[in-house]
């Protein structure tokens, strides 16, 4: 009998251990789960981020032909992603998309990559407010030519923007391009 007694408490013994390994590989792998989720998590940022600024990166060298094509404004200066504070009140910050200044004018570009209606709606109050203009006072006396730039902009959104007389700048044919020109007439 203390033969079976001392294999029974090897077997015991063996349990154990194997229940200490299992529970040791289960805690392995929940740690490798939460770094594996932590560095998805952090390379979806960085295409969500890519996917914000792949607009902005598509309009930035269509912006001088469009404003040579339809504007005939030549030699301007383009600004990116500026970040700029109220001259009123620091407290307030904005950014704006692009900005390309030329002697009477300057066009200002709102770019996303999958336009929402109220994004469209944001931009059309920033337009009828003045709030450009309220962040560069120094450009009162130069026209505003707004426009609202993504791959694909709704023809609903594109209503919306024209019936405020801002233009859509999308994706036509294999360059961006003006996509309401009916604006253009007036």
């Amino acid at each position: 009998m203390p033969a079976i007694e001392e294999r029974v408490d090897r077997l015991e013994s063996l349990m154990e251990q194997t229940q200490l390994m299992f529970q040791g590989l289960i805690l392995q792998m929940n740690k490798d789960t939460r770094e594996m989720k932590k560095e998805i998590n952090n390379q979806w940022e960085k295409i969500v981020k890519k996917l914000g600024t792949l607009v902005e990166d598509m309009v930035i060298p269509n912006i001088e032909f469009i404003a040579k094509k339809y504007f005939n404004l030549k030699n301007g200066r383009i600004y990116t992603r500026t970040k700029i504070y109220n001259p009123l009140d620091n407290a307030e910050q904005r950014e704006f998309d692009l900005i390309a200044l030329y002697s009477d004018k300057i066009i200002l570009v709102e770019a996303k990559s999958n336009p929402k209606p109220e994004e469209a709606k944001e931009f059309i109050e920033l337009i009828k407010s003045g709030t450009f203009f309220k962040y560069f006072p120094e450009y009162a006396e130069k026209e505003l030519i707004p426009i609202f730039a993504s791959f694909h902009i709704p023809e609903n959104v594109i209503k919306k923007l024209s019936k405020n007389k801002i233009y859509a700048m999308g994706i036509k044919e294999d360059t961006m391009d003006i996509l309401n020109r009916e604006l253009l007439e007036h």
